[in-house]
């Protein structure tokens, strides 16, 4: 059996698996496709032939892939991402002046780092108290660095840069940001979750699966720092409703979004595959 993931291991994994008559080869999608352009179309479309299935980390990513692309959805499985919960200390955090935080690469402008420090802004004119926390590195960060000065906030943002230990980061955190204009089905909200950071989300893809509105986080609409800063300041003012929805997201993870199961249903897919192709 052979799994690839991203544009160039399943343009090249495909071909050489089907020449090396393997009986399953998979592709998996993780992403809304956010990076595809013209030519990637063209060879990701004629590697799709060559595979005998097809993995999906989110609903969402599955109805844009057999949208985009015309793939017959019953050929498409979808399996969230899986977390070990006991790699996260849960933290409940009362006090007042909280942390916020968004982790994620700062190389990819979809990521929307510029969008978290301009509703930081906004926030930070009423409660000057909370910090701002930007757990990530990469080329874009001295930009965003220029950005948090400009915008007066730089004393109260933290940029941490690349770190081998997050959930222990996470810790400190009491609310946590995906603010991405497009994501396939994060593993940083799981990971804020189990924490003890209440949620706050753009509705885009995958996000909706784990971030049901007022229950375990709260959605926001993609690119409008209004709304995020509003949502970050609700959950500032009502500590009840931050922790409330802290633990309900906690306990959302842990039943539904498990390593266990992941790995359980990944199993059953590969033997159902294997069996249906003769090979097990």
């Amino acid at each position: 059996m052979v799994q690839t993931f991203f544009q160039d291991s399943t343009v090249l994994g495909m071909a050489a698996a089907r020449l090396a008559c393997v009986p399953v080869r998979l592709v998996a999608f993780r992403d809304l496709g956010f990076w595809r352009n013209p030519r990637q179309e063209f060879l990701m479309r004629r590697a799709y032939p060559l595979a005998t299935g097809f993995l999906a980390n989110s609903q969402a990513v599955k109805d844009r892939v057999c949208t985009r692309d015309r793939l017959d959805p019953s050929r498409v499985r979808v399996i969230h991402n899986g977390i070990d919960s006991s790699r996260f200390r849960f933290v409940e955090h009362p006090e007042d002046e909280v942390a916020i935080g968004i982790v994620g690469n700062l190389n990819r402008r979809v990521k929307r780092a510029d969008l978290f420090l301009r509703a930081a802004a906004r926030v930070a004119a009423r409660y000057p108290g909370v910090t701002w926390h930007l757990i990530g590195d990469g080329e874009l960060r001295p930009q965003y660095e220029a950005l948090a000065a400009e915008l007066g906030i730089a004393g109260h943002t933290v940029f941490t840069g690349r770190l081998a230990d997050v959930p222990t980061y996470l810790q400190r955190l009491a609310i946590g940001v995906i603010c991405s204009d497009s994501e396939g089905f994060s593993n940083a909200i799981l990971e804020y979750m189990l924490s003890g950071c209440a949620v706050v989300a753009t509705a885009v893809g995958g996000n909706l699966e784990a971030v049901h509105d007022g229950k375990t986080g709260l959605l926001v609409p993609p690119g409008d720092e209004v709304a995020l800063a509003n949502a970050l300041s609700h959950l500032v003012e009502e500590r009840a409703v931050r922790l409330r929805i802290a633990r309900n997201a906690r306990a959302m993870v842990e039943r539904e979004f498990g390593w266990a199961r992941c790995l359980a249903d990944h199993e059953e897919y590969y033997l159902s595959s294997l069996l249906a192709a003769g090979a097990a």
